[in-house]
């Protein structure tokens, strides 16, 4: 199964604008190489430097390291969709 996480650290409107983008924009490369019904992860509103749990990662950890998982699109660090 491939797998999308998209997170945003801060979500002041709550309008999940971010991580809806990020999210079609992985779907997209997801489709064009193919890979069919990926599993969303979300983490809205959680910055990775406060030290807060974010659930969907470790969710998504957990599906990886049980096999479940066996490819993970993400947004890039400098915002970018990645391969």
């Amino acid at each position: 199964m491939t797998a999308l996480y998209v997170r945003q650290s801060e979500d002041k409107t709550g309008a999940e604008a971010a991580v809806q983008r990020q999210e079609a924009a992985c779907r997209l490369l997801a489709e064009a190489k193919g890979w069919d019904s990926p599993r969303l992860y979300a983490d809205n509103s959680i910055s990775a430097t406060t030290g807060r749990t974010r659930p969907a990662l470790e969710q998504l950890l957990a599906a990886v390291e049980s096999g479940a998982v066996s490819a993970v699109v993400v947004w890039h660090l400098d915002r970018s969709p990645a391969p």
